[in-house]
């Protein structure tokens, strides 16, 4: 996970990105993921460039949700990578810090 701190939303890798490796969110596996259909665009960085959606599911923070639901967030909007150019292929996404 990259932390960027110009930024103020999660990305993270998905199954939809062909450039992507390592661990990547399964939209099909997931039982609260839902595309939020707005139109896919590019995010550019000084090193490379993404191709993302919007989406919001529940937010784990690992397995802890399942015993205390407190640490769960119901309907947590995010961006999901379609495309990866550019970026370490050894992130699993980025975390904005910003705000």
């Amino acid at each position: 996970m990259i932390f960027d701190t110009g930024a103020d939303y999660l990305v993270v890798e998905t199954d939809l990105c062909l450039t992507c490796s390592g661990n990547v969110f399964k939209t099909t596996e997931s039982t609260t993921f839902e595309d939020l259909a707005i139109d896919i665009n590019n995010l550019d960085y000084r090193y490379g460039y993404i191709g993302y959606f919007y989406g919001q599911g529940t937010l784990l923070f690992d397995d802890v949700y399942l015993q205390y639901p407190q640490f769960g967030v119901d309907q947590f909007p995010f961006v999901g990578i379609t495309e990866q150019v550019g970026i370490s292929p050894d992130s699993d996404g980025f975390l904005g810090l910003g705000r």
